[in-house]
């Protein structure tokens, strides 16, 4: 009895030690995703501020 109640205690744990794994590596990789777009957006909007600024600048 105590045995059953051991083994499916461990057991849990060992799910849920996956389900935290799991949940950290899925958080690290939106993190990176997340830090990914917001770079491309910055530089594409420096992109855009440069083209505007260079086509203010070519109007005599």
């Amino acid at each position: 009895m105590i045995l059953d109640v051991l083994i499916g205690v461990f057991s849990l744990l060992k799910f849920h030690w996956w389900l935290f794994l799991f949940y950290l590596v899925s958080m690290q990789i939106v993190m990176l995703v997340m830090h990914g777009h917001l770079s491309f957006f910055k530089t594409y909007n420096t992109a855009v501020i440069f083209q505007e600024l260079q086509c203010i600048d070519n109007v005599p």
